[in-house]
């Protein structure tokens, strides 16, 4: 079964706000029939109603990794403006800036010392 990941304003139009799975990106994973609710087309011409809103289609192996840590899968911009939220900065530059400010913690030197001995070494 595929799914559809939207950005929130896609969902606030439906009204589906409080009944849908949020994603930790601030997206929304709803069911295929959602979009239909939109009124851009039905069953039949899913690809470009996502075009058109901005939302992607998943399947449920997409969905369960992005709901448990995995990789987000970014969104396309919207082709209508009513549905077209900024952009998100890339999320990998903010993990290098956050690497340099971590400080590396002390060595405990009883670890080292353990080390050595049960390579054969003295204390």
């Amino acid at each position: 079964m595929n799914y559809i990941k939207a950005n929130p304003k896609v969902v606030a139009r439906l009204g589906l706000t409080e009944a849908r799975v949020p994603f930790p990106d601030g997206n929304y994973l709803l069911h295929y029939k959602d979009l239909t609710g939109l009124g851009l087309g039905g069953y039949n011409v899913y690809d470009e109603v996502c075009r058109k809103v901005g939302a992607v289609i998943i399947d449920h192996k997409q969905a369960y990794s992005e709901q448990h840590g995995g990789a987000p899968l970014p969104l396309p911009e919207a082709e209508l403006e009513e549905y077209r939220v900024p952009m998100q900065e890339d999320s990998s530059k903010e993990d290098e800036n956050t690497e340099e400010a971590v400080k590396e913690e002390p060595v405990d030197s009883t670890e080292l010392s353990d080390e050595s001995t049960e390579k054969g070494g003295q204390p």
